[in-house]
């Protein structure tokens, strides 16, 4: 049987798997197409298709930090391996919690 995760344990994965977004793809850019794959999975502590993640996934989606772009393909985004989710844009709201994070010494 399988714990649903903490609030604050979605909040760190949550700024850890953007992070390892922007480090890895979007690199400061606003709308920058990136995927989820297996670095940015490690990187935040997840696994796909775990509570952990749904809740990560499902609050990027409720604050628009990843939205997901259905005509954007595949082939466009950076590191496109076999496994990875997207892809998505990286917003700005993104952003603004990556600098609300550094701030906040997280």
């Amino acid at each position: 049987m399988s714990e649903e995760p903490g609030e604050v344990k979605v909040l760190v994965a949550l700024v850890a798997l953007l992070r390892a977004l922007n480090d890895n793809q979007a690199h400061g850019r606003e709308d920058a197409t990136v995927v989820i794959g297996p670095a940015e999975l490690q990187a935040a502590g997840m696994v796909r298709d775990s509570p952990l993640y749904d809740k990560v996934m499902q609050r990027a989606h409720e604050q628009r930090f990843l939205v997901y772009e259905e005509g954007t393909a595949a082939a466009q985004a950076p590191s496109s391996a076999p496994g990875e989710l997207g892809p998505y844009k990286f917003t700005h709201d993104a952003l603004e919690m990556l600098r609300w994070a550094d701030a906040l010494g997280e």
